[in-house]
């Protein structure tokens, strides 16, 4: 299986994608959801003085918390970093027993068959955890994995955060329905091959009036407009130009 999230830590929420989609019911959703404290990576990838969910446990000391230690130093963390863009096995922190002791294996994963885990953080804060995981039945993942996917892990964070930035830029390009009408000029907002994301009706309508544009890339219409105007401007600069004058020979 392979799962996307982007996960409300302090609310246990979060946001899912997962691959076969019939594995995301609302009723596992509830249950991770309820559980998601007992992860192991979902607890290693914190800073232990910041670990989020440290409270769940009513003042008790952290069920494996020298685990969860011991594995962050082995990885080369130290207590105070946050974990981002470095492959991590259930296996590195827990052994098959001790994680089937936990209720989210015993309720929720056991019911899967997910015996094996690896997972990648795209962005790990204190309130909100993004990233990708690869869940198995008994075959284990083998270091050859844990580097591919090291190997792949800038990409994917890089990607997230192209997808991200672009997703804010259109929101801050494209203003409300109710209030761009009201502007005093038309709004269009291009993709990078030219063509119209978003045309307000002012904008539409300029279009429609002034240029030839009936639909497609915009940007080939407007060249050809900077074009024309620019022959425009230098056929006025040749009548403005002073000319010579005519030198006359005698006899001639």
């Amino acid at each position: 299986m392979i799962d996307f999230c982007d996960v409300d830590n302090i609310n246990n929420l979060g946001l899912y994608i997962i691959d076969p989609p019939e594995i995301l019911t609302p009723e596992n959703a509830s249950i991770f959801e309820k559980y998601m404290h007992e992860h192991p990576i979902f607890n290693v990838i914190h800073p232990l003085q910041s670990n989020p969910f440290r409270n769940h446990y009513s003042g008790m000391a952290h069920p494996f918390l020298e685990k969860i230690s011991q594995a962050r130093k082995k990885m080369g963390f130290s207590s105070y970093e946050s974990v981002e863009g470095k492959a991590i096995l259930r296996s590195d922190i827990l052994t098959n027993s001790e994680f089937e002791q936990t209720s989210l294996y015993g309720e929720l994963f056991k019911k899967l068959g997910f015996e094996t885990q690896m997972g990648i953080l795209i962005i790990n804060r204190w309130h909100r955890t993004v990233g990708f995981g690869l869940k198995r039945g008994k075959r284990g993942f083998s270091e050859r994995d844990r580097l591919l996917l090291n190997l792949l892990g800038p990409h994917l964070i890089q990607a997230y955060h192209n997808t991200d930035a672009f997703g804010q830029g259109k929101e801050l390009l494209v203003p409300s329905q109710k209030g761009h009408e009201e502007l005093d000029h038309g709004i269009i907002v291009l993709s990078r091959d030219g063509n119209i994301l978003f045309c307000s009706k002012k904008a539409h309508h300029l279009l429609i009036e002034y240029t030839s544009f009936r639909g497609g890339s915009l940007l080939e219409i407007l060249r050809r407009r900077v074009r024309y105007y620019q022959s425009l401007l230098s056929q006025e600069r040749s009548l403005l130009e002073p000319r010579k004058p005519l030198v006359m020979e005698n006899g001639n």
